[in-house]
């Protein structure tokens, strides 16, 4: 909200009281949506930008004052409320200071908190219940004494509201492949709390992560675009700040948002904790053990303590993340009746990548893998023990997922980061708990982590983005529909290896391509769910086939061009005349991508097909493209004009509809004097279908 320009306005603006300087008290829309909401956000600003202050575990945004100076925010509601803030020391250590926060009304000034400080104690989170005036605006002044400056963060005021919107709770368990839940069918009881929460709400049976490692799946979860859109790809760069992410969208609509995550990749150097008024890192950069009873006990807490609804709640741990732990309580129970395992402390995957042959070591990597999903099921049970005593459980929407699974010598790997796109490492749990609850439903149709994002928007009622590949899997246009594509996007985690592959799946196929090999492979999946025999290529390769289908995923998502256009695969030879209004063209050759240069002739690989790209503006513009086909003298050239040029595919369409066809609106001789071309009746019908033809 505090980037929105109308905040800029004369009506929202507060002066700081000591500076005569201004600052942003809210979007101009805040008062509606504290009739929504019933919650009012105070700023975090006084004519400088918002920091996030790390203080222990904890990063949060915050505003520094000084000495002698505070800041000042109006406030538009009257009556009870209940006022919140987060303050913490900086600097000085040891030097106690004080911070208040005083109530004005017209020329009334009266102090509503007070509270001692010193660096030593980190964050300390301060409530209050006040009574505001009932007619007019009330201003909050902030201040603070003693030496060094002071962090002021998660400053709320709330007021009951019946017509509240759902809370919502996002739990993540890194590394969880889904078919070693219970719930999902799985032998050894490894889920009980989950398996209840699934009776509640709907379990999706082939729900698969978009990558194969946390960077670019995480970023795909919390911002719902595909790897190649938000370009976290590997360990150099994180999710660009001008990417907005749920927590931003969900903070802009009057959500207070928060995460406690297990550090690693979760560290808020890569990106994450953009639109988190708090973020808890625990493991931080360094890559402390993991511990799903810290962050059970650190939401929990959270929980318990605050008071402002709507929430959003980030729940992530590492625990079922190798090596593999013995865990006291849960990995018994898996490694008994083996006489000759015994009970180690930890494995590492790369033990048992040593010895594939070890028969032992994969029974014990398993029990401890196994022992760890227990375990994070318990802690999972207990946070959702915390929602129902608080008495929250029934209004708020619990999603459980995972970033990508783990291999177990499946396909003769271990481990997920070397972006093999098999089922051991994408297919990973997702569970739905709505708001109010409901009759547990297991659901058959393919969704994905790009669908997690638009998922949990949708049940907070807020507006869609239009570039989001996915849709809300509680929509019935998603629910109901019997067939759905799986795109995923298999990447690298170790920087000196290069691997990069793409997995498509339609209608019980599916086809890897594996960039780096240029090497294409083709599964029956109803004969070969498990995908160890690659199938002939032949019946994929044509217009409608999953080559062409990935052509234009690709495409679309690396934003090379707003329009699709199938070539017959007979074309030899292609060029743009300069008399064309559309340049440049890009044109995937089969899965090779190139530029095509006005004026040039490129000669095209035969029987494969071929997906052209490009960007169209206006009708006055067309494409002119020269094909020349097998056969065929001399060549002809045709223009190309959408029904529509402005409206572009949209991501339903690249990513689940139908691709567009060969768009052969006009044959013109070489002097571009126009004749009709002769079309068949199918491909009449087709164009008709889509308003090209009255």
């Amino acid at each position: 909200w505090y980037k929105n320009p109308r905040a800029n306005s004369d009506e929202n603006r507060a002066r700081c009281c000591s500076h005569r300087c201004y600052c942003s008290t809210g979007d101009a829309s805040a008062s509606a949506d504290d009739e929504r909401r019933g919650a009012y956000r105070t700023p975090t600003g006084n004519g400088q930008p918002r920091r996030r202050v790390r203080i222990g575990h904890s990063d949060r945004e915050a505003v520094l004052t000084r000495p002698g100076f505070g800041w000042e925010a109006s406030v538009r509601f009257g009556g009870d409320v209940k006022f919140e803030f987060a303050v913490a020391a900086v600097g000085a250590a040891g030097q106690p200071r004080n911070a208040w926060v005083e109530l004005v009304d017209g020329d009334d000034r009266r102090e509503v908190s007070r509270v001692s400080i010193d660096t030593s104690e980190g964050w300390q989170t301060h409530h209050e219940d006040i009574r505001l005036p009932d007619q007019g605006e009330a201003s909050l002044v902030f201040r603070s004494s003693g030496p060094g400056r002071v962090a002021w963060a998660e400053t709320y005021i709330t007021r009951p509201n019946t017509a509240m919107a759902p809370n919502i709770v996002l739990i993540i368990i890194d590394t969880l492949r889904s078919d070693h839940l219970s719930c999902y069918g799985y032998p050894r009881k490894t889920s009980p709390n989950l398996d209840r929460l699934a009776t509640q709400g709907l379990l999706f049976l082939n729900s698969f992560s978009s990558s194969t490692w946390t960077l670019p799946s995480m970023a795909t979860l919390l911002s719902g675009l595909l790897p190649d859109q938000h370009g976290v790809r590997s360990i150099k760069g994180g999710l660009p700040t001008e990417i907005s992410s749920v927590a931003e969208n969900l903070r802009t609509a009057g959500y207070r948002t928060a995460a406690f995550t297990d550090g690693g990749f979760l560290d808020p150097r890569w990106g994450f904790a953009q639109g988190f008024d708090r973020y808890n890192s625990t493991g931080g950069a360094a890559w402390e053990p993991k511990d799903v009873a810290v962050i059970e006990a650190a939401s929990s807490t959270w929980l318990r303590e605050n008071r402002f609804e709507p929430f959003f709640l980030l729940v992530h741990t590492y625990e079922t993340h190798q090596p593999y732990t013995f865990r006291e309580g849960f990995s018994e129970r898996f490694l008994g009746g083996d006489p000759k395992a015994s009970q180690p402390a930890s494995i590492e995957a790369w033990d048992l990548a040593r010895n594939p042959d070890d028969e032992v070591l994969l029974r014990q990597s398993l029990a401890l893998y196994d022992g760890e999903i227990a375990r994070a099921d318990h802690y999972v049970g207990r946070l959702l023990e915390t929602l129902r005593e608080s008495g929250r459980f029934d209004a708020t929407a619990v999603v459980v997922t995972s970033d990508h699974g783990e291999e177990f010598l499946d396909h003769g790997g271990v481990e997920h980061g070397v972006g093999k796109v098999f089922d051991e490492n994408l297919m990973v749990p997702l569970i739905v708990k709505l708001p109010g609850g409901g009759e547990g439903q297991r659901l058959e149709v393919q969704v994905s982590g790009i669908d997690v994002a638009p998922t949990i928007l949708q049940l907070a009622g807020v507006r869609l983005p239009k570039d989001l590949p996915g849709r809300s899997v509680v929509s019935p246009a998603v629910t109901e529909q019997p067939s759905r594509r799986m795109f995923a996007h298999g990447l690298n985690s170790f920087p000196d290896l290069n691997e990069e592959r793409y997995r498509l799946d339609s209608g019980g196929r599916s086809v890897v391509f594996d960039r780096v090999r240029d090497h294409l492979s083709f599964f029956d999946l109803e004969v070969d769910p498990e995908m160890r025999r690659p199938q002939s290529s032949e019946r994929e390769s044509g217009e409608g086939g999953l080559i062409a289908r990935i052509q234009a995923i690709l495409a679309w998502s690396r934003g090379e061009g707003a329009y699709f256009v199938r070539l017959p695969e007979d074309v030899v030879r292609i060029s743009v005349p300069t008399q064309s209004g559309v340049k440049p063209v890009v044109l995937w050759d089969g899965l090779d991508r190139k530029e095509i240069d006005v004026g040039k002739i490129h000669r095209l690989r035969p029987n494969l097909p071929h997906i052209l790209v490009f960007d169209h503006a206006s009708r006055a513009r067309p494409l002119l493209l020269e094909l020349e086909e097998t056969g065929s003298s001399p060549s002809e050239v045709f223009e190309i004009l959408p029904s529509d040029p402005q409206q572009a595919p949209s991501a339903t369409d690249v990513l689940h509809g139908e691709l567009p066809p060969l768009m052969r609106m006009m044959a013109t001789s070489q002097t571009h004097s126009a004749h009709r071309i002769e079309i068949d009746a199918a491909v009449a019908e087709e164009l008709r279908a889509l308003g090209y033809l009255e």
